[in-house]
């Protein structure tokens, strides 16, 4: 960020800014420097008489063109341009918990803030921890404001306004009849207006409203209605094809083929749909400069099985997905849009991406792909492989975590990434998988070439044992038995629970839940086990739990998040301090502030941020917590 200029820099460019140009003052003021400079060489060797007058020309001069030429300096140089073909569009994970699952149907962001319109529902407010409905209804359409203080959303035959500082909702528009549905609203840059559809019997039409005076005119036919920042101007599509309206002169100029523009904060670029030019016709989503100089594709949708009437149609193939509803955060970083797959029911998937200029590492490349099958997103973990490495996904136990070991360059000039993936499940068990992955550059950034198998090891409980197994489940080498872990004074230890194992230039470490009980109370105590030195460790417990589903370990080993059901039969996530000490735990539910939830569950450590999710009338919600502040 630059810093301010000082106040005599302010005082030029205002003297800079005043300047009037006078074009015969100019002229005039060339010719008689050159007059003047000419009489200098003609009697420069002859002594006379100054002439005052010219001289006060010259000072004139000297002075504008010190200013000028100062300031010229001294303004900061305007931003390179980045194109829409240089754009790097990274996918998000973190959206839903179970894909095709999204009961949303159009989502606004801004800022830390997202906006969901549920059908059937109203319309859902994620901020940070908080969570809540603002609105009830049928809610189908919503748009953000650009400054974030007013949401716009549809709700059956109406159109309401909801103030995000009062917190009060105005209907501001009513569709003329029951045969109308409104759609998709838009804002203006300044706020003071509203275009939107009218989905008619006849034909579809796009209307704009004045807030202020609730005056309505008519724009053109067509749908997906959006402004043109800091322009009298609209884009919208009709039968296959994107125009640009000129709301002053009324002129129509054919923008592309395709629908559903959507044009960013700052009218830089138009993300849209295009079709491809084949018998399927594949919806794909696209980013382009509003000036069409370049763009580039963001999806990548591809053939599968076909359904009619919710069965399998043989030998017939239809799109993987169509999309919906585009959209742009207010600060232009990021992109969202619904893919809707058709089989024998509808699923639907909400798809983030965040849009950047820097390019992905092989780390990195690694590291998402790895991800993508922690959040069970396996299509999309495919898409950073070069070759299709077949089935990724675990399911029982799933991939939980991961660590870049080492990263390097073989003889051919290939990146080299080996990696450790972990895997765990419900039941007391832990693996990590080595593996080795080698990439390639190409136009579309680092792709793996090859995914080798280095090394795995396997622990789990067999019956009061922790022991390593084999890929087969069988039993391997005994490491510890319930017998030998310490008891606290008054509790029995009566079985293990979860697992992690790890492995690091100091030894191998596991740290376990052990089930204890007393009387009538039962805890789970967590501890660990040095495996080189056969010795263990207490750390804290979690009162009243007689049950976990999963634990995982922060990268540096300073923290447990552990999936727990609590006394009241309760899902919850309790983080565990791990620093030698008896600490007490921190459980999540009651960080969040909202409605009750049905279920929750860790996802991924990331340093010293955890991603979870809960769910909340059929609806999955990701949050992120820092454990370390």
């Amino acid at each position: 960020m630059s810093e301010s200029n000082p106040k005599w820099v302010n005082d030029l460019k205002k003297v800079h800014d005043q300047l009037a140009i006078d074009e015969s003052f100019k002229a005039e003021l060339r010719c008689r420097l050159v007059q003047e400079g000419s009489t200098f060489e003609q009697t420069s060797h002859t002594r006379s008489k100054p002439k005052p007058r010219y001289w006060a020309w010259a000072t004139a001069a000297a002075a504008v063109a010190a200013i000028v030429l100062l300031w010229s300096m001294l303004a900061e140089p305007a931003a390179p341009r980045v194109y829409a073909a240089d754009l790097k569009a990274e996918l998000r994970f973190d959206t839903v918990q179970q894909l095709g699952q999204e009961p949303s149907v159009s989502a606004a962001i801004h800022g830390d803030t997202t906006y969901y319109a549920v059908p059937g529902q109203g319309v859902y407010m994620q901020r940070g921890l908080s969570y809540e409905r603002i609105a009830q209804g049928d809610a189908t359409a919503i748009a953000i404001s650009p400054t974030g203080k007013q949401l716009a959303y549809v709700s059956g035959h109406e159109l309401f306004v909801w103030n995000a500082e009062t917190k009060q909702t105005k209907l501001v528009i009513a569709a003329p009849s029951a045969t109308v549905k409104l759609a998709a609203p838009v804002w203006s840059t300044d706020e003071s207006k509203l275009a939107y559809e009218r989905h008619e019997p006849a034909a579809g039409t796009i209307w704009e409203a004045q807030l202020k005076t609730g005056e309505q005119r008519f724009i053109t036919k067509g749908a997906a209605p959006s402004y043109i920042p800091h322009a009298e101007k609209l884009m919208y599509d009709r039968a296959g094809r994107i125009y640009t309206k000129n709301l002053d002169s009324g002129k129509d100029e054919l923008w592309a083929e395709g629908h559903s523009p959507a044009v960013s904060p700052d009218g830089s670029y138009v993300l849209y749909v295009r079709a491809a030019a084949d018998s399927l016709q594949l919806e794909d989503a696209w980013i382009a400069d509003l000036d069409r100089t370049t763009e580039q594709q963001v999806t990548h949708n591809e053939p599968t099985d076909a359904w009619e009437n919710g069965e399998l149609k043989e030998g017939a193939k239809q799109p993987y997905f169509t999309l919906q509803n585009l959209s742009w955060s207010n600060d232009g970083k990021e992109i969202a849009l619904y893919q809707v797959t058709e089989t024998n029911s509808t699923r639907r998937q909400l798809v983030r991406y965040m849009l950047s200029v820097h390019e992905l590492a092989p780390e990195q490349v690694v590291g998402r792909a790895i991800e993508a099958l922690i959040y069970r997103d396996e299509r999309y973990a495919h898409s950073f492989f070069r070759y299709d490495p077949g089935y990724l996904k675990g399911t029982s136990p799933r991939q939980v975590g991961y660590t870049i070991l080492n990263k390097s360059v073989d003889s051919k000039g290939k990146a080299v990434v080996t990696a450790a993936i972990d895997y765990s499940y419900q039941d007391p068990y832990y693996a990590v998988e080595k593996k080795q992955f080698t990439l390639t550059k190409s136009k579309d950034g680092y792709k793996i070439d090859e995914m080798k198998e280095m090394g795995s090891i396997r622990i789990a409980d067999w019956s009061g044992e922790i022991v390593t197994t084999t890929e087969a489940e069988q039993k391997g080498d005994l490491i510890f038995k319930l017998e030998q872990v310490p008891q606290d004074d008054g509790w029995k230890n009566e079985g293990f629970a979860n697992l992690v194992y790890r492995e690091s230039a100091s030894g191998k470490k596991i740290w376990f839940l052990v089930k204890q009980r007393q009387g009538e109370q039962s805890r789970l105590r967590l501890m660990s086990y040095e495996w080189n030195q056969g010795s263990f460790e207490k750390f804290g417990w979690l009162a009243g739990a007689e049950h976990s589903s999963m634990m995982i370990l922060d990268g540096n080993g300073e923290r447990a998040a552990i999936d727990v059901t609590r006394e009241d039969n309760r899902a919850d996530i309790a983080i565990l301090s791990i620093d030698g000490t008896d600490t007490a735990p921190m459980y999540l539910s009651d960080k969040l502030q909202g409605p009750n939830y049905e279920e929750m569950g860790t996802r991924l450590w990331d340093g010293s941020m955890l991603s979870f999710y809960i769910s909340v009338d059929g609806r999955d919600f990701f949050f992120k917590y820092n454990a370390a502040q």
